[in-house]
Formats: C-alpha cells, structure tokens, sequence
C-alpha cells in the first residue's frame, strides 16, 4: 500500500478546520447552566450573580432568565437568556456588573451579532464588546416581536484571542431589566462550502492512493 504524504497532511489541516477547537468560543447561547453557578465558561463580577429567574427590584446583578420569570421577560433563544440589571443609581454609585469569556476569534468569522429586547442609553452604560470593538456602535436591525439584532465588523479581529463582554452600570434614574441571547459569529457561506468540497476531494483522492 503506497500512501501519499501530501494529501494526509492536507486532511490533518482541513480536520483543524472543521473540528470545533477547544480555544474558541463557546456556550453563547447560556444553555450550558449548573445552578446555582454561571453558565459555563463564562466570568461574571464578583457577588453579583443573580443565578436563575432572580430580578432585583433596585440593586445591581447578572443572572440568566426562562420562560418562568415573574416579570415576562423575552427568552429570546433556546431555554435561557442572558439578564442584566444596572440597577437604581442616579449618581453612579452603583458598580459596573457584567459577563464575559476570553477566547479566539474564528478565523473566518466576518460579524458578530446578538439578539436584545431593550436597550436604555438614557439610564444605563452599557459596556458591549468584543476586544476593542463596541458591539453597539451600528444602528439595529428590528425583529418581530421588537426585538433588535445588532451587528458588529470583526473582521479585524479573526484569528486572535479576544474577551467578549457583556456590561451595565446605571447612568441616572431607574434602570430596567435588560436580556440578550443568540450571540453568534457569522462565517460567510462560501467559505464553509470550500472547506467542505476540499475535504471531499481530498478524501476521495486519499482511497484512491491507498488503494493502489
């Protein structure tokens, strides 16, 4: 049997591809829950984690919320969104609460998008990230239900590690419960479908030889 050196290093680099890697981002659509601790892989402020379907009536906090929520909150995607409260304080005296994940950038990823109900820049500051890219510079698009989906350009970004953050703090007044959810990296279609054909030549091309 003569195997071809080539085309087995070439599958090995397509595998690295396709194959999901452990160092890019996961669990963003908060599925992936053990109450009473954040979702999974994910970093949230120190003392302010709500856990699940808590709403605090003034104070400040991160927790995620499901179709039982006592205040009708929108679970935008799947089984659980995520909710953020800057809380009430007209005078800044509450701190900044928020989640985030550190991770790499897919090299193909061209957007970023994510699915919200509310924003209020009025009361709140919102810290909406990824690296130094604001997640809430462009205007969005409305969904039914008023639901908005906002996209970012990240294609600056593809390839490197990056913290991907989520973040309130109240600005003046009252401050209302905020959910987000369906965060996703978009990876044009084309692309993909290279990928998948290459390998699909290349696969074929190896029994070929190994036949042989």
């Amino acid at each position: 049997m003569k195997i071809s050196v080539f085309p087995t290093l070439m599958i090995l680099w397509l595998a690295s591809c396709v194959v999901a890697r452990s160092d890019l981002f996961t669990n963003l659509g908060f599925e992936d829950f053990q109450d009473p601790n954040p979702p999974k892989n994910w970093t949230v402020t120190p003392d302010y984690w709500l856990g699940m379907n808590t709403i605090p009536i003034s104070g400040a906090g991160v927790g995620l919320v499901n179709s039982n929520n006592i205040a009708s909150l929108p679970v935008i995607q799947g089984s659980n969104s995520l909710y953020l409260s800057a809380g009430f304080a007209p005078d800044l005296s509450l701190p900044e609460v928020g989640i985030w994940q550190t991770a790499m950038v897919p090299g193909a990823a061209t957007h970023i998008e994510f699915i919200t109900h509310y924003v209020n820049t009025n009361n709140v500051i919102y810290t909406y990230s990824l690296g130094s890219i604001d997640l809430l510079a462009s205007s969005p698009e409305t969904l039914s239900g008023g639901l908005l989906k906002y996209t970012a350009d990240v294609q600056s970004l593809a390839g490197t590690t990056q913290t991907l953050t989520f973040a309130v703090q109240a600005r003046s007044g009252g401050a209302d419960g905020h959910v987000l959810d369906d965060i996703q990296f978009v990876i044009p279609e084309p692309q993909i479908f290279a990928l998948i054909t290459i390998g699909a030549l290349l696969l074929g091309y190896f029994r070929i030889v190994t036949k042989r």
